[in-house]
């Protein structure tokens, strides 16, 4: 409510300032990448994401030089101007001014509330996941470990070391079958526990949002009233505005990022069908 009421200020009140209109034109969020479709290691996603990180490092860089040097022209306007330029603004709108003042203690109690309650609720999110972190690997691993005791059963009884026991073929149709046979039986169950965790209702997923609405949301609507209030300061003692923009989204952003990455650590490669090639071939 009251980050809606800074903004709302901002717009209705001086409707020369163009930072909400800025915000809109490209949100940060809509260029994260979807989320692998399946339940094993994603070599693109994790690119796309080292990738949107870097891009949105660099604008965020370029963003903050610009706001800094508009912060440094409105603080060159001297306190004597400040203070006068503040009394103009008030004798004429005193109503306005008013609404101002409140939206700028009620914005400063938000932030300081919103801080805290986000640095709490980050000690317990970090909590949650070393939990199912180790609740995932515990239960992949024991669904794993009968499939590999078969699958190097077979490897044992049914292949041959070639290149010097370097590696091995099958020594026949039936052994390779049963190999893959078992290979097969192992990724459909790893998918569907997997699920579990990585699904669209999985675990994981409910945490990343978790995590989103109550320790990155938080702290980028704090940041951003901090903006907004900047912006509401220039239009009012008339300096030059043009150009400020919150980098609150794309911090937002490269923080998640930071924290799919660690989620999406956790699945694993799907296990390979092996085939001979051919006579002596290995694998």
């Amino acid at each position: 409510m009251i980050k809606q009421a800074v903004a709302g200020l901002i717009l209705v009140l001086f409707s020369t300032t163009n930072l909400a209109a800025q915000a809109n034109d490209q949100d940060p969020w809509k260029r994260l990448p979807s989320v692998p479709a399946t339940c094993y290691t994603d070599g693109d996603f994790t690119a796309k994401l080292g990738d949107l990180y870097v891009a949105l490092g660099a604008e965020k860089q370029k963003q903050e030089e610009i706001n800094t040097e508009l912060d440094q022209k409105l603080q060159a306007l001297g306190q004597g101007v400040i203070m006068q330029r503040m009394m103009e603004y008030m004798r004429k709108d005193p109503q306005k001014a008013m609404k101002m003042m409140q939206a700028q203690q009620a914005a400063a109690t938000e932030i300081r509330g919103g801080i805290m309650t986000a640095d709490e609720a980050m000690k317990e999110r970090e909590a949650e996941f070393e939990q199912l972190s180790a609740a995932f690997k515990a239960e992949m691993d024991a669904m794993s470990k009968p499939y590999q005791l078969r699958r190097d059963q077979v490897v044992k009884t049914g292949t041959k070391s070639v290149m010097e026991g370097a590696s091995w073929v099958f020594t026949s149709k039936a052994a390779e079958t049963e190999y893959n046979d078992i290979v097969n039986k192992e990724n459909a169950d790893y998918e569907t526990r997997c699920a579990t965790y990585f699904g669209a209702d999985g675990k994981v997923r409910k945490w990343l949002a978790t995590y989103r609405e109550t320790v990155i949301d938080p702290v980028a609507k704090s940041s951003e009233m901090n903006d907004e209030i900047k912006a509401l300061q220039m239009v009012i003692l008339e300096s030059p505005g043009a150009g400020f923009r919150s980098t609150a989204p794309m911090t937002a952003v490269r923080d998640y990022i930071n924290v799919l990455r660690k989620a999406y650590e956790l699945p694993r490669h799907k296990v390979a069908n092996v085939t001979n090639r051919g006579p002596g071939e290995s694998h």
